[in-house]
């Protein structure tokens, strides 16, 4: 481009870039993906992977003509000679993972399950691997919403005996991932059932092991972020404001969530702002969060996992969003053993400020961000429970067992 003059500039109407946008058209989602991977590889000096590319777009990764995200790599040369070598012996299975339907999360959260344990390639028990993904599910509201529509499967939808839950996880991933059930992997699976174990029916050489296992990680991590914002809509729960002892109104607010018409969740919205302003989020986060953690104590409900529920963390896995209750304590954190509530707060909050930064970066880091408590131990349903978590008043009678019964009266003796 020729420079101009000092003083002079070029001025283009806005008609004119209108019209010239009309006329070259609207840029194609390959072609922003494309930019994006470019800026990204100049940028961390390494290309992105699914879920960043998706995150950085958002929304999930639009190619053409079938294509899957590690052949849109190939053909842009950003895979290593062993990621190709891998992608050729698992094409078919990266594909089937990254391009199927799911109407559910089950078959992916199994295959999180085997990778997680390291267990992809060699196989896993089905009754340990049924196990591994019920608390998989039963720590992620999310992942729970799943089972709304299951109930006739189980006795207490809330609390499926072991016997029952493995009955279900048989039917309901295991023969989809081996084909039983008919369909597209019954014309050639990728799974099978051997000596009652679900193993990877597929010959992964041993030198490509590695390799081939962090690919599998990484495309199960994106459809698995992508089935759950493309279900995000489904998540209900209660929202309110938490009012102080002394009856006197609190800047923090909180969402209970609920499954199968019983409360499994507590949500505590992130601070931010200024008080008085329309931006102002939980103003009052600690005094809010102190009385929340109290009320659940002093309800006999059971914390059994505390995590960092914030969009900044949404692509750590939970293992790497769970915060710690403190020295000598572990979950699942038992009212009756919690001696004192405030020790409690700060235990969590401590451990919130580590989440997703570097180990040695410098600065107390953030201790107020939105915070996600897994409930056990409540038959109340998500408005019973949040209007007493809101208020303290104690809740009306609620009939979820036989008539006439108080199951939370029952859980607090």
């Amino acid at each position: 481009m020729t420079d101009l003059p000092p003083g002079c500039s070029i001025v283009v109407d806005t008609e004119v870039i209108e019209l010239m946008e009309q006329l070259l058209g609207a840029l194609r989602p390959v072609d922003r993906l494309v930019e994006l991977v470019r800026v990204w590889v100049e940028t961390h000096g390494r290309r992105p992977t699914a879920l960043e590319a998706a995150t950085a777009l958002r929304r999930s990764l639009e190619l053409p003509g079938g294509k899957g995200w590690f052949e849109f790599l190939d053909e842009l040369d950003l895979l290593d000679a062993g990621e190709r070598t891998a992608l050729e012996t698992g094409r078919d299975l990266f594909t089937y993972v990254e391009r199927g339907s799911y109407t559910k999360s089950f078959k992916l959260v199994t295959l999180r399950c085997l990778r997680d344990r390291g267990e992809l390639r060699h196989g896993m028990s089905l009754s340990e691997l049924a196990t591994y993904a019920r608390w998989e599910i039963q720590r992620d509201p999310r992942l729970a919403g799943d089972l709304a529509d299951v109930e006739s499967a189980f006795h207490d939808a809330a609390n499926p005996t072991d016997d029952e839950w493995q009955r279900y996880w048989r039917r309901n991933p295991i023969r989809a991932l081996t084909g039983d059930g008919g369909g597209r992997l019954a014309r050639g699976t990728f799974f099978k059932v051997d000596a009652n174990r679900l193993v990877l029916d597929l010959e992964v050489p041993d030198q490509q092991g590695d390799t081939f296992d962090q690919l599998m990680d990484e495309i199960v991590d994106y459809r698995l972020h992508r089935y759950l914002m493309s279900g995000a809509a489904r998540s209900t729960g209660e929202k309110r404001t938490v009012t102080a002892d002394d009856g006197s109104p609190l800047h923090a607010t909180f969402v209970v969530e609920s499954r199968a018409g019983r409360a499994t969740a507590v949500v505590y919205q992130s601070a931010g702002g200024t008080r008085g302003l329309p931006s102002a989020r939980n103003v009052d986060y600690l005094d809010g969060l102190d009385v929340l953690l109290r009320r659940l104590v002093n309800d006999g409900v059971t914390i059994e996992d505390a995590l960092v529920d914030s969009t900044a963390t949404q692509n750590l896995s939970a293992s790497d969003r769970r915060l710690s209750p403190g020295e000598n304590v572990s979950y699942p954190v038992v009212s009756s053993e919690v001696d004192d509530v405030i020790a409690l707060r700060k235990a969590l909050l401590r451990s919130m400020a580590m989440v997703g930064r570097d180990p040695d970066a410098k600065g107390g880091g953030n201790q107020r961000k939105a915070l996600r408590l897994v409930l056990s131990g409540t038959t109340s349903s998500a408005a019973a429970l949040a209007q007493f978590l809101a208020d303290g008043i104690e809740r009306s009678v609620e009939h979820f067992g036989e008539a006439g019964s108080d199951p939370m009266s029952a859980s607090r003796g």
